[in-house]
């Protein structure tokens, strides 16, 4: 479907598509290959529903993704990959060689303030002291000849610091333009293996109760699950919760989606059997996390009349400001935004910057 798609959008003879139209239009169209071979009306459903559920892949519904510019990005080529140990094991590695070249990492500080004044940037920073039963919030300041912004695209939307001077508008516009998405995760943790084995897989809507894997009962989704036994030898199960699914997960509490996943597991995984009680269920919610507010870009369709979402906003969010303030992040590469190797790429390229700035300042010193 994806090649497809990409086709269709990108390398077509036919004029490219209009920014206003969403990318699960011609996902359901007549001659789609999404239908190929079914004959059925509940087969035509569930594979509407396996497509909605590709919402994983950009974060949104499909019906608020521009087709326009699907598969314009030139990514990695390859199967998905993941990094068995966790990113607990990068992150580890990132703090020693931090600590270890002479860093210094602040942690439960946020930034409220980015500062440009006489050459010389100055951040702002708030954090709360709890003394004598009395929490007060103060603040710190540090100063530097550059600094590294690597914001989520929803705190630089909704609640980013103050930034003096101000942003220039046409990086506000930028910002506001691109889509942010959402994908959460619901890992449901065991004593032991006890399912049968199987890698990744989809569970497909209850045509009986079309909404009981939270997407829309009038438009259900498919659920993405992975087996974390064949993949990292952790006796767990995760749900890649998309699209409306996501947002609904926000509003439950710890104990609502735990009776939901295990009612998931039971239906779909043992049927004829009761099965065993997680021993810990966790839940991400990326939209309610203050210092994510979302997951990450994507490009939205655009309603006739209004600027249009391209990827140059993506390449203006990378842009350097007075020669001073970088930013990385998932949503400067429109060549591989919405995926973890596009934050990681983010950092590499502006760290090459800041390298090449940073000895052509030491060679005027010298």
């Amino acid at each position: 479907m994806f090649t497809h798609l990409k086709e269709l959008s990108q390398t077509s003879s036919d004029p490219a598509p209009s920014p206003d139209i969403p990318l699960i239009e011609p996902f359901l169209s007549s001659a789609s290959p999404l239908f190929r071979d079914l004959t059925s009306d509940v087969s035509k459903k569930q594979a509407i529903a396996l497509a909605r559920s590709y919402a994983g892949w950009c974060g949104a519904d499909l019906g608020k993704v521009s087709f326009k510019w699907w598969g314009f990005e030139q990514d990695t080529q390859g199967k998905d990959a993941l990094v068995a140990s966790g990113y607990g094991g990068i992150i580890q590695w990132l703090s020693q060689e931090i600590v270890e070249g002479g860093g210094d990492i602040r942690l439960r500080e946020e930034v409220v303030g980015v500062e440009y004044v006489k050459e010389m940037i100055t951040v702002a920073s708030s954090f709360r002291e709890n003394i004598d039963d009395l929490v007060t919030v103060s603040t710190k300041t540090y100063t530097g000849r550059y600094v590294l912004i690597t914001l989520p695209l929803g705190v630089l939307q909704n609640n980013p610091p103050k930034f003096t001077p101000p942003l220039p508008k046409r990086r506000l516009d930028a910002t506001r333009r691109l889509g942010n998405g959402l994908l959460n995760k619901v890992i449901v943790y065991y004593d032991t293996v006890w399912w049968n084995d199987l890698d990744s897989v989809y569970f497909l809507p209850d045509p009986s109760a079309p909404g009981n894997l939270l997407g829309q009962p009038d438009a259900p989704a498919a659920l993405h699950i992975h087996n974390l036994w064949t993949l990292q030898q952790t006796p767990a199960i995760c749900f890649f919760v998309t699209g409306h699914a996501a947002e609904r997960i926000e509003q439950l509490s710890d104990s609502e989606v735990e009776k939901w996943a295990t009612g998931v597991v039971q239906q779909y995984l043992s049927p004829g059997r009761t099965a065993p009680l997680p021993k810990q269920v966790i839940t991400t919610r990326w939209r309610s996390d203050p210092y994510a507010m979302g997951s990450y870009s994507y490009i939205p369709v655009t309603r006739p009349g209004e600027p249009e979402a391209t990827p140059l906003d993506m390449m203006e969010l990378s842009h350097c400001l007075w020669g001073k303030l970088f930013f990385a992040g998932e949503h400067t590469e429109p060549d591989q935004y919405a995926s973890v190797h596009a934050a990681w790429t983010s950092g590499l390229r502006e760290a090459h910057k800041l390298d090449i700035v940073l000895k052509a300042a030491s060679e005027r010193r010298d």
